[in-house]
């Protein structure tokens, strides 16, 4: 057999070639530089920019001219504006731009947008970074129609699996961006039509823009709107904005419906005296579409996380909107002064989205009184848990409202409400589970502390404090309605001192409610004792609650107070002898049908058998 003498002189000749890709490789990265821009002693000529004696004059020249990938532009004190400097397109893979004082990025002249960045390809990783800057005075003109944005990050063509890429904003300052012409009715009716101030295009899971150290400030244009692109924000502040534009004024965030992967994160941030001055109402932040619950995500359920967040003194629709199944973590945060109508709502009432709380203070929300229905957590959530969290508010309608179907944890948290403020309640037309359990409620509403009307609503109330402060018998602490079931295990109902009698329960609705007393004793100090208003609920007591039914076993709820037992026994016993009666109906009748059986087989067996007569 003859050899393969051409293959084997082939493999021989790349050998030669794949050392000269190799050394011209590393050659190139060799070359990287420190490249010099001064806009008072610089000069835009061919050999500008290598050292910092000789820098070149404008950031446009040295990228078209001197820059080479992973150069870094140091950037002197001044102001760079004008077509010369602006706009910025960054194409090259691994730029670095830094000022070295106060270095001051003039958008006014820019057309579109400030700065561009181009995603490279090639399969290499890389960073792409802007350091102490301040970017400022981007117009976005409302009569184009297209979003124009002071930074944009083009989509990844790379696709979903493409190399990673980090964009870095480090100690950038962005101020003054201005809508213009936004008295266009298309803009005014739809406000996420015009630009924002960082625009992210989808990028590939493994790639991040990072903003760290940051400020945004004195624009009428949105903060950041990032689409199926991975976020982390970090120690920036967003302050002192009159938002007339975009989808959400601080932060928007969409996630995938089948891809996954994003994630997105904003820790040590201050949000404040930020104002809506849009005509159709924008929240703070906006986070939407990952949709868990879809087979495809196998398993992997996107969520955006705030940790240490200060969200204060803002005029918005909400402080947080959540959609199309998005999942927020929030831990450690604090919401206090806002004029909004909901603090954190789900806006759909057709798909559940999730809410993980833990160890945060919604304190004195509203200031003023309203006669319009606002609450600090509203909407349909499932799969959701608030734990050691602070609800203080008076002026609220409600702390937390459950809309729909779907399910709640509440735990260790304490309610602290005013003469007309529900802290806990949820509608009449879901499917819904709530526990709730080891926390304290103080105050009073009109009508309850807990209202729970559900069309199929179970309420599993154990181990709570209850405190009346606001005294008489006319006040009730749970309202049960509909078809509702609550369950009350090992919780203490107690009003202040020399308040009277604690009503506790409330039945309401025209279906039969059930309350159970089970489990660890509810008891009642200071010599007070449980009433019960209307007659619409089943009662159920057992085990060391039965004193509070004033019998061993269930009892029809006649609006008595618990102190008045000798109707109950009187109930309970009629009760107790018509079942018996049933049974033991049922037990003689089987015992009569099973001897006549037995008679019959008896007979049967001895019978002979006699031939047919035909």
């Amino acid at each position: 057999e003859r050899p393969l003498l051409t293959k084997k002189k082939n493999l021989t000749m790349m050998k030669p070639i794949a050392y000269i890709s190799l050394i011209f490789l590393l050659f190139n990265l060799s070359l990287t530089f420190d490249l010099f821009v001064d806009d008072i002693t610089g000069e835009d000529q061919q050999f500008c920019g290598k050292t910092i004696d000789q820098p070149c004059k404008s950031i446009g020249y040295t990228l078209e001219n001197i820059a080479i990938a992973e150069d870094t532009l140091n950037i002197s004190p001044g102001e760079y504006g004008g077509p010369s400097n602006v706009p910025i397109d960054v194409k090259l893979r691994g730029l670095k731009f830094e000022g070295t004082g106060s270095v001051f990025i003039n958008c006014s002249q820019a057309d579109g947008y400030c700065i561009k960045i181009t995603p490279h390809g090639g399969g290499i990783d890389s960073n792409i970074e802007f350091k102490n800057l301040n970017i400022r005075d981007f117009k976005s003109d409302a009569s184009t129609f297209e979003f124009q944005n002071v930074v944009m990050i083009e989509k990844d063509k790379e696709g979903f699996m493409g190399s990673k890429k980090n964009y870095i904003f480090d100690s950038v300052f962005f101020s003054g961006h201005t809508l213009i012409n936004g008295d266009n009715p298309i803009i005014q009716n739809h406000p996420w039509a015009a630009g924002t101030i960082l625009a992210i295009q989808e990028q590939n899971p493994n790639s991040m823009v990072y903003v760290q150290n940051c400020e945004f400030f004195d624009n009428t244009i949105a903060g950041i709107n990032s689409y199926i692109s991975s976020i982390y924000i970090e120690n920036t502040n967003f302050y002192n904005n009159n938002v007339e534009s975009g989808i959400s004024m601080i932060l928007s965030g969409y996630m995938h419906a089948f891809l996954g992967g994003a994630n997105y994160t904003m820790i040590n941030c201050q949000i404040y005296n930020n104002k809506d001055n849009s005509l159709v109402g924008l929240p703070l932040i906006g986070l939407g579409g990952s949709r868990c619950d879809s087979e495809i995500y196998d398993g992997k359920c996107d969520t955006y996380l705030l940790d240490s967040v200060e969200i204060f003194e803002n005029e918005a629709r909400s402080a947080i909107d959540l959609v199309g199944g998005a999942n927020i973590e929030i831990a450690n945060s604090r919401f206090t002064k806002l004029n909004v109508t909901n603090v954190i709502q789900n806006v759909m009432t057709t798909q559940s989205c999730g809410i993980q709380l833990l160890n945060n203070n919604f304190d004195n929300i509203y200031e003023d009184a309203s006669s319009n229905e606002r609450y600090i957590i509203s909407g349909r959530f499932e799969t959701s848990e608030i734990n050691d969290n602070v609800f203080n508010d008076t002026l609220a309608t409600g702390h937390i409202r459950l809309v729909g179907d779907g399910g709640l944890i509440i735990l260790n948290s304490s309610f602290i409400t005013g003469s007309s403020t529900l802290a806990i309640s949820n509608d009449q037309n879901g499917r819904q589970s709530l526990t709730i359990q080891d926390n304290s409620f103080q105050g009073g509403g009109i009508s309850a502390f807990i209202y729970s009307i559900g069309a199929v609503a179970t309420v599993t109330f154990s181990g709570n404090s209850v405190t009346d402060i606001t005294g008489p018998v006319s006040k009730s602490n749970i309202v049960v309605g509909g078809t509702a079931s609550f369950l009350l295990d090992g919780n203490i109902f107690q009003s202040a001192p020399n308040q009277g009698q604690v009503s506790v329960i409330s039945c309401e609705g025209n279906d039969a409610g059930i309350i159970g007393f089970v489990g660890k004793e509810n008891t009642v100090p200071n010599g007070n004792s449980f009433t019960f208003q209307n007659n619409n609920c089943k009662l159920i007591c057992n085990g060391n609650n039965a004193d509070v039914c004033g019998s061993q076993g269930a009892v029809a709820n006649n609006g008595k107070s618990s102190s008045s037992s000798k109707s109950g026994v009187s109930d309970a016993a009629f009760i107790t002898t018509l079942v018996l009666s049933i049974v033991s109906g049922v037990i003689i009748t089987v015992i009569v049908l099973a001897a006549v059986g037995i008679f019959v087989k008896a007979r049967s067996s001895g019978v002979e058998s006699q031939p047919l007569n035909n």
